[in-house]
């Protein structure tokens, strides 16, 4: 029996609080799985990443994504993950308005790019970072920056054509090898509601659970009772 069919036989490469990625076999696939305490918002997640994959894949957007797994399970390529995550805020957030002392929800003229270490605490840091300590050269920074405002551009468009706005969205980027050497930098981790931050735009004091399910009613992973 294939190793990523059988639990038995996986071996874990990253566990967190939600999700835990699993080893690839000889093929170079993992198998990344959305766990917590609520099974219905995992396999929700689970299915609007896909969904967002899907959608970023036909437009051209490299990326981590393979295929769907199982109803909280899907496949993807394995790939060393860069130290920081990529903040894309289009409207600023209870965070943004803190450190900034600004309003909540206030359109932003351009998007804002963050880039935050993924340690305790979230350290902003800059573009010079990068550079100088190495973890990028100028063509990997200049496809991770490609491509994160064309996500922003893509998901957007998408969710507002189902009546809720993107503030921000936060992304991962890895690379990939061949053979051994540095192949491609492809968008990786999911892309749900844990990362994607939006309203509704028609609905107001909704909890996390109640957006999470009329955000999967709309996409068509949940029906409407």
């Amino acid at each position: 029996m294939n190793n990523l069919l059988n639990p038995v036989f996986r071996q874990v490469a990253f566990k967190g609080n939600s999700k835990t990625l699993y080893r690839a076999d000889a093929n170079g696939e993992f198998v990344l799985a959305f766990e917590g305490e609520d099974n219905k918002l995992s396999m929700i997640r689970n299915r609007i990443s896909q969904v967002i994959f899907e959608l970023l894949s036909d437009c051209c957007v490299p990326n981590h994504y393979i295929r769907p797994h199982s109803v909280k399970e899907q496949k993807v390529v394995a790939l060393e993950m860069l130290p920081f995550s990529v903040s894309m805020f289009i409207s600023t957030n209870a965070d943004i308005a803190q450190r900034l002392m600004c309003a909540q929800g206030m359109k932003l003229r351009s998007y804002l790019m963050e880039l935050h270490l993924k340690q305790e605490g979230i350290p902003v840091v800059s573009k010079e970072h990068i550079a100088s300590f190495g973890w990028l050269n100028s063509g990997e920074w200049g496809k991770i920056e490609l491509s994160s405002r064309r996500v922003v551009d893509i998901v957007y468009s998408f969710f507002k054509a189902f009546g809720c706005t993107v503030a921000s969205i936060s992304l991962e980027f890895g690379r990939m090898y061949k053979e051994g050497a540095v192949h491609d930098i492809l968008l990786a981790d999911e892309m749900s509601l844990k990362n994607i931050e939006l309203t509704i735009d028609d609905m107001v004091d909704l909890t996390t659970e109640q957006v999470y399910i009329e955000v999967a009613k709309r996409l068509g992973i949940l029906k409407y009772e």
